[in-house]
């Protein structure tokens, strides 16, 4: 992220924050590994977390290594880990939760192959929607020489993370680099060019994305007036506006004004590994609980009907009520079904989304109907086909995680007009004899 300011006197003054000098649009596994190097003399330092493992490091190198393909029924997805683990090393605020280091940490001392499984899956929803891939391709070939290089010295020796963050980015070796057309003009800008610029570089100590080591050995001797500034604690961009935002706007609006650098206001924020709001384990057990709370809800709902069935006005009050946790807990069993049998869909795909969500939905509206008996045996089929018809439409409405919403509401909508309609048939004399009079 570049600011540039010109004084009224014509003085130009600009800032960095979270650097990357050419030729590190990629992950380099020795820097990675150091970086995880810096949080295991943290770890140690934390009673509680040394108390888990005498190196960190190493614990994380070994939970990946003999990382079980399965957990339970459920695939999990190695590369997938890898790939969310360096993503997550990014930032350690809070308000960058579950996706920080602290939860990630946590995942890999406390939490067995269901937080690695969580992880997996997170992965496979975050990752394909986190880059804008066209724009991508376009910007990053710049660096595509440099990427070709490091393929062609063996990538990966034997790193923690190994290669999947940069396959993943570049699609491995004979990936972008080389099918991607590749402009003349991006030749000028492989090389740092010095530069008499008044220039600030801020970076986070911990900063996966953008290690600082990279600004300090590359960037900053090019720059004649250049300072640089590591902050102690923090890690990408997010956690330098997250912790002390007033802190961060003195240093920059003092730097444009008067050229000064001063990072006094900041003071080095713990990395607190133990706070964890939401663990991976957690999520695992939210991935397979919201199915089974769907599957409850309607056995409730069957149970209370062979008390009677409910007036029209409870009757929709309770849809309106079930529509959102069934819809969830459909799509989630469609994603425990592609993790079980079909690894390689998209979780937030039609197909997956569109069946369970369809088809709990419309049993739900039609055992909340107000009718106290069903014209026929096959009389569920009609909410079902108009909530499956619903959830088709609004899943082709959306893209990627907004796919599921737009599922539901459609699912919803169409289950609720076949009960509307249906009931707006139904003679008075059918209604549940309880409510009447």
């Amino acid at each position: 992220m570049v600011y540039a300011w010109r004084h009224p006197k014509a003085l130009l003054r600009s800032a960095m924050i979270s650097v990357n000098p050419p030729g590190h649009l990629f992950w380099n596994p020795r820097v990675t590994d150091s970086q995880f190097t810096q949080y295991a003399d943290l770890c140690q330092a934390d009673a509680a977390c040394a108390a888990k493992t005498p190196d960190l490091a190493k614990t994380i190198r070994d939970t990946i290594t003999t990382m079980p393909s399965k957990w339970g029924p459920f695939s999990l997805k190695n590369t997938n880990v890898r790939v969310l683990s360096q993503y997550a090393m990014h930032h350690n605020g809070r308000g960058s939760a579950p996706n920080n280091a602290p939860t990630a940490i946590d995942a890999y001392l406390d939490g067995g192959s269901g937080a690695m499984w969580a992880m997996s899956v997170l992965a496979e929803v975050a990752l394909p929607t986190s880059t804008v891939w066209g724009e991508f391709a376009s910007f990053a070939m710049t660096d595509a020489p440099a990427v070709r290089q490091y393929y062609a010295q063996g990538g990966d020796r034997g790193s923690i993370l190994g290669n999947a963050s940069t396959d993943f980015l570049w699609g491995g070796p004979r990936g972008i680099s080389t099918v991607w057309p590749d402009s003349p003009d991006n030749a000028e800008y492989r090389t740092v060019r010095p530069s008499a610029v008044e220039t600030l570089l801020i970076g986070g100590e911990l900063d996966f994305s953008t290690p600082p080591v990279n600004a300090t050995n590359e960037l900053l001797p090019a720059l004649s007036r250049g300072h640089q500034v590591v902050l102690p604690g923090l890690g990408h961009t997010h956690d330098f506006w997250e912790h002390q935002p007033e802190a961060g706007k003195q240093l920059l609006t003092t730097f444009f004004d008067t050229g000064h650098v001063d990072s006094t206001q900041f003071h080095r924020r713990p990395v607190a590994l133990d706070a964890v709001p939401l663990s991976m384990s957690t999520i695992a057990v939210l991935l397979i609980g919201v199915p089974t709370g769907g599957a409850l809800i309607g056995l409730l709902l069957r149970r209370r009907r062979r008390h009677g069935a409910p007036n029209r006005r409870a009757s929709r009050r309770i849809r309106a009520l079930i529509m959102v946790p069934l819809g969830l807990a459909g799509w989630f069993l469609g994603v425990l079904f592609t993790w079980t049998l079909a690894p390689g869909w998209f979780i937030a795909d039609p197909v997956v989304v569109v069946p369970g969500t369809g088809l709990l939905i419309g049993l739900g509206a039609h055992l909340a109907r107000p009718t106290a008996k069903p014209r026929s045996r096959f009389a569920a089929a009609a909410p079902v086909a108009g909530a499956l018809a619903g959830a088709l439409l609004g899943s082709l409405a959306g893209t990627g995680l907004i796919t599921p919403a737009f599922a539901i509401v459609g699912a919803a909508l169409g289950a609720n007009l076949v009960v509307e309609i249906r009931g707006c048939q139904q003679p008075v004399g059918l209604t549940n004899p309880a409510t009447v009079g």
